[in-house]
């Protein structure tokens, strides 16, 4: 561990009681909680905005910055602080507003001059999206987080701020920013490092069979339409899922309808895993479920996880699984007898 570029790991180690890092998709959604003895309180309360970097297992886990601490006093339990970190600091330019546009060029050359702007002096955008153009680009008066959440959105992407660096890849390639593959997990039901699993491995969120996006064509001076086939549920009537707002052009309405796509199927169905600490698992890599049941049991995509290590209690990780492939989610047995919970 490092605060401020210093080693602090040892002067720590005899205070620190609990460390729990949480680490997510979506952008500033990273979180460290740092919890200590302050018997006497001898410790140094840390400033605000610090910059802190985390390792477990020598794996590196987290770099944000400090907030503001949480001290508190029981009876019986003594004095404890609490140093609670977050991905990035917004108090700089991070948050301010941007109000200019570019003509042309590529989303990789707007994000990096947004990210210029918003202080981030490291951004990487993958390969699928970094050389998509446009005749016009602007924040229109959004900040950066707000500018990577909604193409994001739009694309089917992953937007990340991590300290001063960011990330825009995407979304359930099972790939880093750069394409290379991303190493998978297992969790065995039958072997000892799985704790507990909690599964919904089909959701009716997703039901639609189509994405429907309306662009105006000036050449034509008429409304056309783009659509985007979904694989539904089984059982799924037909239905169109209607995009929320017309776009400028065929390739926009096209990559929102693709976009929407990906949300869906990442949205399909997911399960909760608890295992023994496990720092090796990356958020958007493959995890495998094994011998859980049929419908359960198949790859799905690491969403977020939680690592716990408690002085006292060893440690967990606890995963958010999405995007249900292969045979999670549809139990493909012959049916015998009848009613929904006849045997197989």
């Amino acid at each position: 561990m490092s605060v401020n570029g210093r080693s602090a790991t040892s002067a720590m180690n005899d205070w620190l009681k609990r460390i729990e890092v949480s680490l997510r998709e979506d952008d500033g959604g990273d979180t460290a909680d740092l919890e200590f003895d302050d018997t006497g309180g001898r410790l140094y309360l840390p400033p605000v905005g610090a910059s802190v970097s985390i390792s477990l297992g020598g794996a590196p886990l987290f770099q944000g910055f400090t907030e503001e601490p949480d001290w508190g006093y029981a009876r019986g339990a003594g004095r404890g602080l609490v140093v609670h970190c977050v991905a990035h600091d917004s108090r700089g330019a991070l948050k301010d507003p941007q109000h200019w546009h570019q003509d042309g060029g590529t989303l990789e050359d707007f994000l990096r001059r947004a990210a210029q702007e918003a202080g981030i002096s490291n951004l990487k955008v993958a390969p699928a999206f970094a050389g998509i153009t446009r005749p016009w680009w602007s924040p229109d008066g959004a900040h950066f987080c707000q500018l990577g959440r909604r193409l994001a959105a739009e694309l089917g992407g992953v937007f990340r701020i991590r300290g001063s660096a960011a990330i825009f890849a995407e979304r359930g390639a099972g790939a880093s920013v750069s394409g290379a593959a991303l190493g998978g997990v297992v969790f065995d039901c039958d072997g000892g490092a799985v704790q507990r699993v909690r599964a919904r491995p089909s959701s009716g969120e997703q039901s639609r069979s189509k994405v429907r996006q309306t662009w105006f064509d000036r050449k034509e001076n008429r409304w056309r339409q783009e659509d985007v086939e979904i694989t539904p549920l089984d059982g799924a009537p037909p239905s169109v899922a209607h995009g929320r707002y017309p776009r400028a052009d065929a390739d926009r309405a096209q990559r929102a309808g693709k976009g929407r796509r990906n949300e869906a199927e990442h949205k399909k169905g997911g399960a909760e895993v608890v295992s023994d600490l496990l720092v090796s698992a990356v958020i958007g890599a493959p995890a495998q479920i094994l011998n859980a049941r049929p419908g359960v049991d198949g790859t799905y995509t690491i969403k977020s996880v939680t690592h716990r290590l408690d002085r006292s209690g060893g440690g967990t990780s606890e995963f958010e699984l999405a995007r249900p492939e292969g045979d999670a989610g549809t139990d493909s047995r012959a049916k015998s007898g009848s009613g929904s919970g006849a045997s197989q």
